[in-house]
Formats: C-alpha cells, structure tokens, sequence
C-alpha cells in the first residue's frame, strides 16, 4: 500500500487523527507554561516519543511538511539533552541558545498542530 492509498483510507486517517490528537493533549498540557521540561524528566521523554511517533506517522502516511517539523524537534530535543548533559555552569550565550531551541520545539508542535487541523479539515493532501 502506498502513502496515498494509506492517507486516503477513511479507518487510517480516522485513527491518525484520533491519535494525533490525543497526543498533542498530552504535547498541550506539558508545553502549558510555555517552556519544555527539563532534559531528565518524564515529559522530557513524552515531548521525545510523541515527536518521533508523528514524524514516523507523517512519513508512512505521506505528510512532509509534517514530517520536517517532527524532525526539528527532535534535532533540538537532542541538543537540549546534550547541553543539559554537560557538567559546570551554562555560558549566557549556552542558555540563549537553549531558550531559543525551546521557542522553536513550541513553534514546530504548533505547526503540527496546525498541519493536524489541516488533515482533518481535508486541506492537506500530501
């Protein structure tokens, strides 16, 4: 089955969507104060998961521009966690960096959610 004959299946893009949206509660409600959570914390590791569930799923399915901002989040969640993995103080040229990969991360779920809202409303094709 190709990403077309998968994306335009009713019972497939049913279930995407109600997954889809179920995670992004879950993205919703950790990404609440608008910061992402620190590299060894349980959300840290649900943000990760869920980012790489929807970049499989907008591959399989056919979804690029879906697929490039899970990619984004997961470059910038990798970087988080390395910098957080660095031992001694945080240079302030360091912590702007990781606020603004932060912003990003937030910015690029955003888009998903967006590119979700688009799927289910039929404006996306590919």
């Amino acid at each position: 089955m190709s990403a077309e004959d998968l994306r335009n299946n009713p019972e497939i893009r049913a279930i995407f969507l109600t997954e889809a949206r179920k995670r992004l509660q879950d993205v919703a409600q950790i990404l609440d104060k608008g910061r992402v959570p620190p590299p060894d914390s349980d959300d840290f590791a649900v943000l990760h998961r869920h980012a790489h569930t929807f970049k499989g799923l907008s591959a399989t399915l056919g979804y690029p521009e879906m697929e490039a901002h899970s990619l984004e989040i997961l470059y910038h969640l990798r970087d988080l966690r390395a910098a957080a993995a660095k031992k001694g103080p945080r240079a302030p040229e360091g912590e702007a960096r990781d606020e603004r990969m932060a912003r990003e991360i937030l910015e690029d779920f955003a888009k998903i959610m967006a590119d979700i809202k688009a799927i289910a409303e039929g404006d996306v094709e590919a």
